[in-house]
């Protein structure tokens, strides 16, 4: 073994570049994705007295979206070993913008949307 390689426990210096790269598009995505999370609770008692819901209904329908992650982990973790780390996340974040562009372009169509997302 020469001296220019390294060992599986160390990272060459051009590869810790990288990785601290990778870290904060992974920060800034999910940040993103928190702050838009985060903005469901203001609308809570407005959606359930308009569908007539108790709170403990209210609560299920809000403490049910993460079953679909809980659903989609196994066949994405199979699409992450096929495609590879860096393809997914990229074809994540672009679906995530994406995802993002379509519910402005929402809100402009409906005012209850535009409330929820502080527009008004």
């Amino acid at each position: 073994m020469d001296s220019a390689s390294t060992t599986a426990g160390e990272v060459a210096p051009s590869e810790r570049g990288q990785r601290w790269v990778m870290l904060a598009g992974l920060w800034l995505a999910y940040t993103s994705f928190g702050l838009v999370s985060g903005g469901i609770p203001p609308l809570v008692g407005r959606v359930s007295s308009d569908l007539n819901l108790s709170r403990s209904a209210m609560g299920s329908v809000m403490g049910a979206w993460p079953l679909v992650y809980i659903a989609v982990s196994v066949p994405a973790g199979a699409l992450i070993d096929r495609f590879g780390l860096r393809r997914s996340l990229a074809v994540g974040i672009i679906l995530r913008t994406y995802e993002q562009i379509q519910k402005e372009q929402a809100m402009e169509m409906h005012p209850m949307l535009r409330q929820f997302f502080g527009a008004e």
